[in-house]
C-alpha cells in the first residue's frame, strides 16, 4: 500500500475497468499488429515484457503480476487507455462491443475448465454465481458436465445461476 505498481507505476486512486472492447485510435512507431480502426479487446494481464512479448512462458504466474484497470494503467474507465500490442486481440465484426467486453471473463472461465480433470458425464461445483461463476457455467456445460452446482452466498445470484443452469447447493 502507498507504493506504485512495478510495472504500471501507478498508486491508488487509479482508473478502474480491465474487461474491456474499444477501437484503436492511435498506433506507436513500433506497432505492427493492430491499426487505426481496428476493434480490439484487451488481455488486461500486466507482467514483464520487452518489445511487444511477455518475457515468461507462464506470465499469468509472474510474481509482479497485475492487470490494468485494477493497477493502473488507465483502465477502460478511461475515455482512452494505452496499452502494449501484445495485450490487443482483434474482435471480430460480427461480436458486440458488449460480446468483446465478457472475451475476458469466458477466457478465466475456459482457462479452469481446461485445467480441471473434468469428463463428460461428471458432476462439477462452482463457487460464486457473479459474472465469471456464470460463464464458467455455460462452459461446464460445453465440456458435458451432467450435473453443475452453484454455491453463492449473495442473495440475489442464485436465480442468475440457477437461469445459467446451475443448481442450488
Amino acid at each position: 500500500m502507498g507504493t506504485p505498481h512495478p510495472i504500471s507505476g501507478d498508486m491508488a486512486p487509479i482508473v478502474m475497468g480491465h474487461e474491456v472492447a474499444g477501437e484503436v485510435v492511435a498506433v506507436g512507431d513500433k506497432v505492427t499488429r493492430v491499426a487505426i480502426g481496428d476493434r480490439v479487446v484487451i488481455e488486461p494481464i500486466l507482467s514483464p515484457n520487452r518489445d511487444g512479448a511477455y518475457l515468461m512462458d507462464r506470465y499469468n504466474l509472474s510474481p509482479l503480476l497485475g492487470f490494468h484497470g485494477l493497477s493502473g494503467g488507465g483502465g477502460g474507465f478511461s475515455e482512452f487507455t494505452v496499452l502494449g500490442e501484445h495485450m490487443l486481440h482483434n474482435l471480430p465484426d460480427d461480436l458486440s462491443w458488449e460480446q468483446g467486453a465478457l472475451v475476458e471473463p469466458a477466457a478465466v472461465a475456459l482457462h479452469a475448465v481446461r485445467q480441471s480433470t473434468l469428463k463428460a458425464g461428471d458432476s462439477a461445483v462452482v463457487f460464486g454465481a457473479d459474472p465469471i461463476g456464470l460463464v464458467l457455467i455455460e462452459a461446464l456445460k460445453a465440456a458435458g458436465a451432467a450435473s453443475i452446482h452453484a454455491v453463492e452466498l449473495s442473495a440475489t445470484r442464485p436465480r442468475h445461476g440457477r437461469t445459467a443452469g446451475g443448481h442450488r447447493a
